[in-house]
């Protein structure tokens, strides 16, 4: 059978070389895209596995979402595998039309990027949290990224990208529970927060550093946000740090 005489050539090639060298050939169900190798050379045991893992997922990134490493088989230094490759699923048309245009617009979301290619789940994936992170940090935390009208077409998937913002959310207060007496314009300095702005998940996940590294003060229990209908209330527990470890 070709994937037996195969595997001896591989076989062959492995006993030549060096002993750390380590082979991985691929038995797919269906032709491989153009330019993808068969064979991977693997320097050590120890990364064929992680070698494995980055085929498959660089196939997903061809658009072949399906793919899958369905059984694999070790002769010698060689790591035979049985691929399921699966359809290539491409975008006829991601339509941006459900996202607001300055937010598209900051974050680089165009059609022409997607239309007519691949889907590339991690590039999706990337495109997704940018949209959120972009809301959440300018008074949005609760918004969501969902795909709407999606229909499977001959030509390839169509949907439509819908950023729903959610309800706008404004700083109410810091309130500081503990010991530690600290003056609030000052604390707000410090941790970038103040009542009345919009409410940033990117400067809430950074409050904990930055009271750490004030002198006085001891962090006694991690911060939390109450959330009420239109506002964020942030709670700091603080303690007076002893005068003996202040420097």
């Amino acid at each position: 059978m070709m994937w037996l005489r195969s595997l001896f050539f591989l076989g062959l090639l492995a006993s030549a070389g060096a002993q750390a060298q380590h082979w991985i050939a691929l038995f797919p169900d269906a032709p491989l895209p153009e330019k993808f190798d068969r064979v991977h050379k693997v320097d050590g045991a120890a990364q064929v596995r992680g070698r494995e893992a980055a085929i498959v997922a660089a196939l997903h990134r061809l658009g072949f979402l399906e793919a899958s490493i369905d059984s694999s088989a070790l002769h010698g230094d060689t790591l035979a595998c049985t691929l399921h490759l699966g359809r290539a699923y491409r975008w006829a048309r991601l339509s941006a039309t459900g996202v607001d245009r300055a937010i598209a617009s900051e974050v680089r979301f165009r059609e022409k990027y997607f239309n007519d290619q691949a889907i590339d789940p991690e590039r999706f994936a990337r495109l997704y949290e940018e949209l959120l992170d972009r809301c959440e940090d300018n008074g949005f935390p609760f918004a969501a990224v969902l795909l709407d009208s999606l229909v499977d077409a001959g030509d390839g998937l169509h949907a439509r990208l819908v950023l729903e913002k959610g309800r706008f959310t404004r700083n109410d207060s810091v309130v500081v529970r503990g010991t530690a007496r600290v003056n609030g314009r000052y604390l707000q300095g410090r941790i970038g927060i103040s009542p009345g702005d919009p409410y940033s998940e990117r400067l809430i996940a950074g409050v904990e550093q930055r009271l750490r590294e004030m002198p006085f003060v001891l962090v006694k229990q991690r911060p939390y946000v109450l959330f009420t209908e239109e506002q964020a209330k942030l709670y700091l527990f603080l303690d007076n740090k002893p005068a003996s470890s202040v420097n």
